[in-house]
């Protein structure tokens, strides 16, 4: 609000409405409106994510409950707000890149799609195209059949177990987990493969 005083027979101070005042009142509205659709988008589905930098508010129908210039010490404001919004699907996206990145993996190597990630580094939008720059990051593991490490594993001694893995297969590491838990069986891999379980993964 304006501050102005005014003189007459006597020295007053009141308050007008000012251009500024309109114009900050019509900002927040809209910084409001554009708070509640991105909220209420999120909470209906949590796959899908809002680019919120291109969200745009259009206002329109205003009506102040004050005019310019009139003496006031609060002024109100009604208008229509229609929300334009760009979100996309999380999931597809992450599905996308993996095939993308799965393409360009050496021969060998595999993509571990649920280790990948990524950031959004620039999002802008010229004219009808929408450009987003991507920050991805994302596990290579050697491509190596369960089945291959078991016919390996079984029958060896648990005390050459890592030595052999990394002559093989290049292990990094492992972790070997007996059940049941059998002292006298516990220093040798079983010999027979149906009681052999492995899971690959990177470390």
């Amino acid at each position: 609000m304006n501050e102005e005083s005014f003189t007459g027979g006597t020295k007053s101070e009141i308050r007008t409405v000012s251009k500024q005042d309109l114009d900050q009142l019509k900002t927040s509205l809209a910084e409001k409106a554009k708070s509640e659709n991105l909220d209420r988008l999120e909470g209906q589905n949590n796959q899908m994510k809002l680019l919120s930098t291109l969200t745009d508010i259009k206002l329109s129908d205003l009506q102040y409950d004050r005019e310019l210039g009139e003496e006031a010490d609060k002024v109100g404001i009604r208008a229509k707000a229609d929300a334009i919004l760009f979100y996309y699907d999380d999931r597809k996206l992450l599905d996308h890149l993996g095939s993308l990145l799965s393409s360009q993996i050496k021969k060998g190597f595999v993509l571990e799609k649920n280790k990948l990630s990524y950031s959004l580094k620039k999002v802008e939008k010229k004219e009808e195209v929408i450009r987003i720059v991507l920050t991805v990051k994302g596990n290579a593991v050697t491509n190596v059949s369960p089945v291959q490490v078991i016919q390996v594993v079984k029958g060896t001694p648990v005390k050459n177990l890592e030595s052999k893995l990394k002559q093989e297969f290049k292990a990094e590491g492992f972790r070997l987990d007996v059940r049941p838990n059998i002292l006298l069986l516990n220093s040798w891999m079983p010999f027979f493969t149906k009681n052999i379980t492995v899971k690959t993964s990177s470390l």
